[in-house]
């Protein structure tokens, strides 16, 4: 039984949750304390409205309530095929314990003769005044987009603006897309594309309505299938990328300054069996913890 995602934030009491879909089912645990050290809950599947799921994202309200953002598998619907779509649900209240709305469609996915295109990654990130922006990769095997929706106020309840299309690198085919902080409070984008480069976008300065950096190469001819972004305690961005051998690796800013450079890649530790998925998130005092799962479904955590 092979885990297909993982996700994982931070409570609004500062605990954390996991989230992991496997066998389209979405399924979390979280820690049953607020020191860092605490222990985890059992595994509980959490109800989703759909044929199946995949996780997608999770990132705090203005309030600090989570927002869970899920690839959704839509049936047939004769003699079109729709695509997969984004449903989501948040916290109902700021409290950690609060519970959860239900789900609602966020982005249909796409009808079209043959196959429709679908949501196949999804990044979420609260700007520099804390509305929230989500991203998502619509694709097949003739369509690669980003689209992008975000909270039209600082409002918990605000609504959200329509979907639109966010313009990639001329003559690039996007496949995922993440997201992390910089240390001044700027989002900045990171996305694979079909050929396997690295592209990265970001806020021009840190008002929340700032345009964004041409795509720029991050880095070239990799065999990366997944990057994510942390912020470590002192602000400073760290990521990591998965390639389709199960290798992982990382670079982190080498300071605390937004313009500071980043290290060279360096191979990050794993278990002898093929990591095939990972998310982080930081512990209630700051440290990240990386969780990962290899082809067995077998998850592990440093």
């Amino acid at each position: 039984m092979t885990i297909s995602g993982l996700m994982a934030g931070q409570l609004s009491d500062g605990r954390l949750q996991v989230w992991a879909s496997k066998d389209g089912g979405l399924f979390t645990l979280w820690k049953d304390g607020v020191p860092a050290d605490s222990g985890w809950t059992n595994w509980q599947k959490q109800p989703a409205e759909t044929l199946g799921v995949t996780v997608g994202a999770v990132a705090p309200l203005e309030n600090g309530a989570l927002h869970l953002f899920v690839i959704a598998n839509a049936g047939f619907n004769p003699p079109f095929q729709t695509g997969p779509g984004v449903q989501t649900t948040f916290k109902l209240g700021p409290e950690s314990t609060a519970g959860w709305a239900d789900w609602t469609v966020f982005i249909e996915g796409e009808q079209a003769r043959g196959v429709g295109a679908g949501a196949s990654s999804i990044a979420a990130i609260p700007l520099s005044d804390g509305r929230l922006q989500v991203f998502v990769v619509m694709a097949n095997q003739n369509v690669a987009k980003l689209v992008t929706r975000w909270k039209l106020t600082t409002d918990v309840s605000a609504a959200w603006n329509p979907t639109v299309e966010m313009p990639f690198a001329p003559g690039e085919a996007i496949s995922r897309i993440s997201a992390g902080r910089l240390s001044d409070g700027r989002v900045q984008l990171f996305a694979t594309a079909v050929g396997s480069n690295v592209f990265t976008s970001w806020k021009l300065t840190t008002d929340s309505a700032a345009a964004w950096q041409p795509w720029q190469l991050f880095y070239s001819g990799s065999d990366d299938d997944q990057i994510t972004a942390a912020s470590l305690p002192d602000g400073r961005m760290q990521l990591w990328r998965l390639n389709r051998n199960g290798a992982l690796w990382s670079r982190w800013k080498v300071a605390v300054d937004s313009s500071a450079a980043w290290t060279e890649w360096q191979a990050f530790p794993t278990p002898s069996s093929r990591a095939t998925v990972f998310t982080a998130a930081p512990l209630s005092d700051g440290r990240l913890q990386l969780f990962l799962a290899d082809e067995t479904g077998a998850m592990f955590s440093s």
